[in-house]
């Protein structure tokens, strides 16, 4: 059962299934084919604020645009308003054109599948 002085766990099939249930703690569910995959709740924000903090990737130049304009705002508006408060207006606004960016984005996409395709 030992070799040089380990145990040889391999027999054990409870071993098998106790790894593929930690494996699955760790590996979230896909979603079904056209459905969107649930957000993560984030950690919450101080009671009562009504607020969480999330982090996102996104492309450097993105990221420092955003901030850019967050800047920008916070600063012409002389600091009336706090800075998370210009930010989600910013995103706000953009979530308003989802439209407009699903169609940039289909429209992008149909360039790369023709491209792929030659």
């Amino acid at each position: 059962m030992t070799t040089r002085g380990r145990k040889n766990f391999a027999a054990h099939s409870s071993l098998d299934a106790l790894a593929e249930g930690l494996a699955q703690r760790y590996e979230p569910a896909a979603p079904a084919p056209g459905e969107p995959a649930a957000g993560r709740r984030g950690k919450p924000g101080r009671k009562g604020t009504g607020m969480v903090t999330r982090s996102w990737y996104l492309p450097e130049d993105v990221a420092d645009a955003l901030a850019a304009a967050a800047d920008e705002l916070y600063y012409d508006l002389r600091g009336k308003l706090p800075k998370h408060a210009v930010l989600a207006a910013l995103i706000a606004a953009g979530i308003d054109q989802t439209a407009t960016v699903r169609d940039k984005l289909s429209q992008v996409s149909q360039t790369s599948q023709t491209s792929q395709e030659r």
